[in-house]
This record gives structure tokens, sequence and C-alpha cells, in this order.
């Protein structure tokens, strides 16, 4: 029996060492896979520098540095900005009026149409005041509201709009399509009514110490009506030469007809 028993043991310890070289062995080739795998992505991510270090310089030797571009780029960009900001604050003032003198012809030329742009020219007008105001005050000394600047605008806007129409009026009558300087000045002189109706909305806007911005067209339409000259239906043939002025050749020529 005793060496039955001994027999049993041994082999029960023979299994058992059977068993845990196997597990030793099992664990030294999961080991030596997983040092494998990382030596193998080692290499991989070596390799894989070397490539892209020498994409870099192949990159770099044809095309030039990126950064330095970049800053060339950068730098050129920031000298184009400074140079036109600096044109900008320099010659603004300049482009305005330029722009203000070509969209703002006092001269009227005549057309159908010839109304449809007042309320842009009152705003540029009032822009223009507006400016003369501020150089008016730097160099006085003292300081110019609003409301005055307003009140010469709607006053230089009231005896542009009562010039125009009269003129319109003359020109029908004339046959003529444009009116000159000499025109202008002439009929200014010889139509009192003009500063009359600027120092009637003078006392308004005095006496009730503010100043009211009535509709464009509206305005434009009631100065038409006040500033309207007579009908030229004559009486008789001895007026006949004075309200067709066809034969002029300019507005002096008519008023001097006329006198």
């Amino acid at each position: 029996m005793a060496s039955r028993t001994d027999g049993i043991q041994l082999l029960l310890q023979a299994e058992k060492s059977a068993s845990d070289k196997v597990n030793e062995a099992k664990r030294r080739k999961a080991k030596r896979l997983k040092e494998a795998k990382v030596e193998a992505q080692t290499e991989i991510d070596a390799e894989r520098s070397e490539r892209e270090r020498h994409f870099k310089m192949c990159e770099e030797r044809v095309l030039g540095r990126r950064s330095e571009i970049e800053a060339q780029i950068q730098k050129l960009t920031d000298e184009i900005i400074e140079n036109q900001a600096a044109s900008v604050n320099l010659h603004k003032e300049e482009a305005i009026n330029l722009l203000l003198r070509l969209v703002m012809d006092i001269q009227p030329r005549l057309h159908q149409n010839y109304r449809i742009g007042a309320a842009e020219h009152k705003a540029e007008l009032h822009y223009v005041c507006t400016k003369l105001a501020e150089e008016i005050a730097k160099k006085q000394g003292c300081t110019i509201g609003l409301d005055i600047v307003c009140l010469v605008t709607e006053l230089l806007f009231r005896f542009y709009q009562v010039l125009a129409t009269d003129l319109e009026c003359f020109a029908k009558h004339a046959r003529r399509t444009t009116v000159n300087v000499d025109d202008v000045l002439c009929f200014v002189r010889r139509n009192p009514q003009l500063l009359n109706i600027l120092s009637d909305h003078h006392k308004q806007q005095t006496v009730r110490k503010k100043v009211s911005l009535p509709s464009f067209v509206g305005s434009s339409r009631s100065k038409a009506k006040v500033t309207k000259a007579p009908d030229c239906k004559p009486d008789g043939p001895e007026k006949l030469a004075i309200c067709t002025p066809d034969s002029s050749c300019s507005l002096t020529e008519w008023f001097n007809t006329n006198d």
C-alpha cells in the first residue's frame, strides 16, 4: 500500500510540475509577444518620423521655410494696411469734398426727374454745413450748436429749391435746356422774393426757438407754389415780348427786356 501511495504522490507532483511549466511557458510567450509588438511599433514610429523628416526637408528645399513665408506675407499685409490707413487719413476730407462737388452741382440741369434726389441733396448739404460750422468754430474759438447748423441747412435748401423752381419756369418759357452761372446770378439779384422767403422762415424759427425739418417733397412743392412766377398769359400785344422770351439768349437779356 505504501508503494502505491507513493506512486500516486509522485504522479500528482509530476502533473503539477508539468502544469507549472506549461503556464510558465505561456506567460513567457505572452510577454515575448508583447515585447515584440512594442519593438515593432517603435520601429514603425521611428520609420514614420524619419520619412516625415525627409519629406519636410524636401518641402523646405523646394518651397522654402513655411514660417518665413507666412512672416513675409503678414509683414507685407501689415505694410499695405498701414499705407492705406495713412492715405485715408490724409486725403479723406479732400475725397469727401470732391464727391460732394461732383454730386451737388449747384448749376441746375433741367430734366423731368429733377427733384428725385432732393433728400440726398439735403443730406449732403447738411454735411457740408456741419463741416463749415466746425471749421468756423475752431477758428473763432466759439461753439456753434446743432440747431444753428440745421437752420442754415434749411435756409440754403429752401433757397436752392426756390431758385431751381423759378429757373425751371424761365427755361421752360425761354425754351432752354441748361442754365449757366450768369443766369443764376442775374436771377438772384433781380428776384427779391428769395430773400423775403428766407427772412420769413428765419423769423418763424427764431420765434419758435426750434428747427423744424419738413419733408423734402412737401417743402419743395410748397415753395414752388409760393414762388411760382405769374402765368405768362399776355393781357395785350404790348406784353407779348415780356411774357414769351423765346428770342432771349440768356436770363440777363430777358430781364433787360423787362426793364
